[in-house]
């Protein structure tokens, strides 16, 4: 999957192993429990946010590597890493979602 944040194209992963989602699922179960930004906010730090980002994004026109965290740096919190991350989430919970309907 494609999307576009900030001008810049982002590619989503169509399948992620078990050794790369393992993490990243765990978080989305975490969140899947909450409702109100700001406990989403206590609970999700910085570490599991990038941690769930590189497992999902596969590539990015932003500067380094998405599989990186130093990456991410450098990259806006209002413009670029809060919608990377809502991006990250829905399209995870998607393919979960997906998976429970086949």
């Amino acid at each position: 999957m494609q999307v576009t944040i900030n001008g810049k194209q982002v590619v989503l992963r169509d399948k992620i192993s078990g050794a790369r989602g393992w993490r990243a699922m765990q978080t989305l179960m975490r969140l899947s429990r909450l409702s109100d930004e700001t406990a989403i906010m206590d609970i999700l730090g910085y570490d599991d946010a990038v941690a769930l980002c590189s497992a999902v994004i596969e590539t990015w026109e932003f500067e380094g590597e998405p599989s990186d965290a130093a990456s991410y740096e450098a990259l806006d919190v209002p413009l670029e890493l809060i919608p990377l991350l809502s991006d990250v989430v829905l399209h995870l919970g998607a393919r979960t979602d997906a998976s429970k309907n086949s």
